[in-house]
């Protein structure tokens, strides 16, 4: 695996800071949900389906208290896990599982929670761009930083976020916006606009240097949609910031690896991707000694 970062030790990072930023007092509605057992053949954890406030809007979101089992009864963190194009769905569900079984408290937004699920053909390349492009960065943003705000209502003291595809785009502009956000993973999200928009204002390699928080970033090296000369000009761009960061190109690896529900699963690359991400929750999120 290719792997690239700055040349700042781990127990040297420094962060942003988790100052506390007024966002608003957050409604909960709260319903029992069932939950079930993916194909990875994880053990299920305790899920609710809730909704939480953002502005005027009512953001519904599946949230996982940490496993029984797990060693920390009490969140000692959280993460925002924030979902591919195609919505809040059992795959995405599952992975907020595998965090609270780690003792997290996982929180899994869902994006579409005004206009409801969309109904997109994966073979339809042009239709889910111009999907995607008509999506507003800002207002997703404000969903997602309302959900940190949530999580620390919580008792969570640190948040950090992960997301896919699209969720992994959100995920680093989150990272670029935020000042409560700990720390953010990015699954091959996309890096450059072609054009700047009214929902597209700003191009993601251009607010590299602007992070503020640490973040990791996965890409496939065969990834028909993120070019690697895309991925070098964000390492290049993350060269002129302060904050620590990471760059892995996974050999072999196509879009969506990490997605065990789909073709493009690399079981391989997945397995230590989610390594990888659990050691930099676990020093960002959960131990920021040094920060």
């Amino acid at each position: 695996m290719e792997k690239s970062e700055q040349n700042i030790s781990r127990r040297t990072m420094i962060g942003a800071g988790a100052a506390a930023i007024a966002a608003g007092k957050l409604g909960l509605i709260e319903a029992v949900a069932q939950t079930t057992v993916a194909a990875t053949g994880s053990t299920p954890a305790a899920g609710r389906e809730i909704t939480y406030n953002s502005g005027d809007a009512a953001i519904k979101a599946f949230v996982v208290r940490p496993d029984a089992k797990s060693k920390a009864q009490k969140p000692q963190g959280a993460v925002l896990v924030i979902h591919e194009i195609w919505g809040l769905n059992d795959h995405i569900r599952d992975v907020a599982r595998r965090f609270a079984q780690q003792g997290y408290l996982a929180l899994a937004p869902d994006l579409y929670s005004r206009e409801g699920a969309p109904q997109l053909d994966i073979n339809n390349r042009a239709a889910l761009m111009e999907f995607i492009a008509a999506l507003p960065d800002r207002r997703i943003v404000a969903d997602l930083e309302a959900g940190v705000g949530y999580l620390m209502e919580q008792g969570a003291a640190r948040v950090g976020s992960v997301g896919f595809c699209m969720g992994g785009l959100y995920s680093y502009l989150l990272a670029a916006k935020s000042p409560r956000l700990a720390a953010a993973v990015d699954f091959y999200g996309r890096i450059v606009y072609a054009e700047k928009t009214e929902n597209k204002p700003e191009s993601p390699v251009d607010l590299a240097a602007q992070l503020k928080c640490p973040l990791l970033a996965n890409f496939g090296e065969t990834d028909a949609g993120i070019p690697l000369t895309d991925v070098e000009r964000l390492r290049e761009q993350l060269k002129l910031g302060r904050q620590p960061w990471k760059v892995n190109v996974y050999p072999g690896a196509g879009h969506a690896f990490f997605n065990d529900t789909r073709p493009a699963y690399n079981k391989n690359a997945a397995a230590d991707a989610w390594r990888e991400m659990l050691e930099f929750f676990r020093v960002h999120v959960l131990q920021p000694t040094n920060r």
